[in-house]
């Protein structure tokens, strides 16, 4: 399947559908953020330090 074959198959999509899709191409391969738990487990150390310390 080509670019532009998944392209017109997103344009014939329902809205919801197409933002569904969407959402999940994004998550899947273009958000690079960490998940929340290493971003928690981030924020606790910061508070109360490493555990050595």
């Amino acid at each position: 399947m080509k670019a532009e074959d998944i392209i017109n198959e997103i344009e014939n999509m329902e809205n919801g559908e197409r933002i569904r899709t969407l959402e999940m191409l994004f998550h899947k391969y273009f958000d690079s953020r960490p998940s929340r738990d290493v971003i928690e487990e981030e924020k606790i150390r910061e508070m109360w330090g490493e555990d050595s310390e």
